[in-house]
């Protein structure tokens, strides 16, 4: 055992005591592995984990070891996975049985290079996760119950908003109303009382009112206060990020662990697929890369392969022959010239010494085709079919690796938005079904979609009046029921330049979308909020904190524009300013330049 482990450090490669020590001292499971699968290095938390002695585990082959538990076949799996993954981001949960107990292990692992690039082994963390499991398991039941007695009152919630947003557009009217009324009221009394005092008044009455001891007209003192202009605009939330999860082979589900509309974590496992059918291609695949690695190896040593070896003897063959038939047509020259032999026995031999000939040069162009078989045009075809046929092996082991399908980010799982038109529509074909357990998929097939809730995107409609005011980059203040009554802060991301037309009315109007996004989400407020709540948007489209907003009436309209009476400071005598106007709100107009804080502007 000593041996082993003398052995798996040798393969590590020389390390410092002090590095030894920090992976001891780890509260992880450290384990490294050989391309063989054997134990080179592991930690006393490692062993802790699996339940046996370092010493015990060094040189043995690791896979072998869990399969004692038939139950640990998901890890070994997640192991081989681990070791074809060259991302160095290899994460997965499984289960670990070691007799009666059952643990979930967190697993990690990244592959060990070498200094040429070559893969020298991998290295696997583990940590204990059991309990964390647990809670998380008790969590989602708890989410589930919270969610089933939620959809009621949110539908009760939407209604008697539905009924509330109607009776303030009618109370907005009837106010309308009434304040147009009241003020046409109130002028028509004001002019008969003014017409009256101007007719029955004495002449002194009607002098002009008494000035200021300074001499001056009784005015406004300008004082900057904060002014803000918004648009109301009614939307929906949606999710800021939407990430979709695609089926990585084609086949039958096998499990279902996911609810459309509920949270998963990253990493969560949503889906199982069979793979049958892309285990049994990557089989073939494994054998036909056999071959392929096999007959690059025979062109690559071509020149003493059997082949060319044969070649070879066959040619030296015949030319053995040839000369022993040209010294046999030699010997029976001699005899003919005596008398010996006859001349068709001469002939005879002849005849052989050029059969001899055809078959001399017949081996040498069958030496040279077969020469030609490895050459170098030849083995770089092979080595390109080999290449094709890893890759092929490659992609069917990532696509088998991809059976437990997980989610890739934590969020909230929804409905593929071309299923969810289908639906809506009435579709009954392939996309307008749930995923259930059973069903036939093919590969690239959108399963369902994650929104990502870490940040959100609320998407209203504004009317052609505002849109015009409406730009990317404006602040929002978003207000709803799902926000606890916590206003939250967005900001404008988008408005549309084509417009949506509502035939409803004899007028249509158009409307445009507007999107704002909410960043930095509490996470209080995220566990309450559901895609789908309706949220109100202030959308701020001017602000001035400082402003200085005087009534419309102290304002003297020229031809050459407007002018204001200013006494500077509140002292001397008025002046006329040259005042730059801003925005008209219903308290007045904003000059921007031409007065200060504490001005006297004079009524002309």
């Amino acid at each position: 055992m000593a041996e082993k482990e003398a052995a798996g450090r040798e393969t590590m490669g020389p390390a410092p005591e002090h590095a030894l020590r920090v992976v001891e001292s780890m509260t992880s499971g450290v384990v490294t592995l050989d391309p063989e699968g054997r134990v080179t290095a592991i930690n006393q938390r490692a062993a802790q984990i699996i339940g046996a002695e370092p010493a015990a585990l060094m040189g043995e082959t690791l896979i072998t070891i869990l399969l004692e538990d038939p139950n640990n076949e998901h890890l070994t799996d997640a192991i081989v996975e681990a070791s074809y993954d060259a991302t160095g981001r290899y994460h997965r949960q499984v289960e670990y049985h070691s007799g009666d107990r059952r643990r979930v292990l967190d697993l990690r692992a990244n592959l060990l290079r070498g200094t040429g690039g070559t893969t020298e082994g991998v290295v696997l963390v583990i940590d204990d996760v059991t309990e964390t499991a647990i809670l998380r398991a008790s969590e989602q039941r708890l989410a589930d119950e919270l969610r089933t007695r939620n959809d009621t009152l949110t539908e009760a919630y939407r209604g008697l908003e539905e009924k509330s947003r109607s009776l303030d557009q009618a109370q907005r009217r009837i106010r309308s109303l009434g304040l147009i009324a009241l003020a046409m009221t109130a002028l028509v009394v004001g002019g008969a009382a003014f017409y009256a005092w101007t007719s029955t008044a004495p002449p002194e009455a009607r002098r002009p009112p008494p000035v200021n001891p300074g001499g001056a007209p009784a005015g406004l003192v300008a004082t900057p206060r904060p002014i803000r202009q918004t648009a109301s605009v009614t939307g929906t939330i949606e999710p800021g990020k939407v990430v979709e999860v695609t089926a990585p082979f084609a086949g039958p589900v096998q499990a279902r662990d996911f609810v459309y509309g509920s949270r998963v974590e990253a990493g969560q496992e949503l889906l199982r697929l069979d793979g049958a059918e892309i285990e049994r291609e990557r089989r073939k695949s494994v054998v036909a890369a056999m071959n392929a690695r096999q007959k690059v190896a025979e062109l690559v040593d071509w020149e003493h392969g059997n082949e060319v070896q044969r070649a070879r003897r066959q040619l030296a063959q015949a030319r053995q022959n040839l000369e022993r038939s040209q010294q046999q047509l030699q010997t029976a020259g001699e005899l003919l010239k005596r008398g010996i032999i006859a001349r068709q026995e001469f002939e005879s031999l002849q005849q052989q010494q050029r059969q001899q000939e055809l078959q001399v040069f017949s081996s040498e162009q069958d030496l040279a085709a077969t020469v030609r078989k490895g050459s170098a045009d030849q083995i770089t075809i092979a080595r390109l079919d080999l290449a094709s046929i890893e890759e092929k092996l490659d992609d069917q082991t990532r696509q088998l690796a991809g059976a437990r399908i997980l989610a890739p980010v934590s969020g909230v799982a929804l409905r593929p938005r071309a299923q969810a038109a289908a639906g809506a529509a009435g579709g009954e074909g392939a996309g307008g079904r749930d995923i259930s357990v059973g069903t036939r998929i093919e590969q690239g097939r959108t399963l369902l979609e994650i929104g990502d809730l870490s940040t959100l995107s609320v998407r209203g409609q504004v009317d052609e009046i505002d849109v015009s005011r409406v730009r990317p980059g404006l602040a929002v203040v978003v207000q709803g029921a799902g926000f606890g009554g916590r206003p939250l802060a967005g900001v404008v991301t988008a408005v549309s330049s084509q417009a949506n037309i509502e035939r409803s009315g004899r007028n249509p109007r158009a409307r445009f979308d507007v999107q704002v996004t909410i960043r930095d989400l509490p996470a209080a407020v995220r566990e309450h909020l559901r895609i789908g709540m309706s949220a109100t948007m202030e959308i701020v489209i001017y602000e001035n904190r400082a402003a200085i907003v005087i009534p419309p009436d102290l304002i003297r309209r020229t031809a050459q524009g407007p002018r204001l009476k200013v006494r500077q400071g509140g002292q001397g005598e008025p002046q006329e300013v040259v005042p730059t106007l801003g925005v008209s709100l219903p308290q007045g107009v904003e000059v921007t330049a031409g007065l200060s804080a504490g001005d006297e502007i004079v009524r002309p």
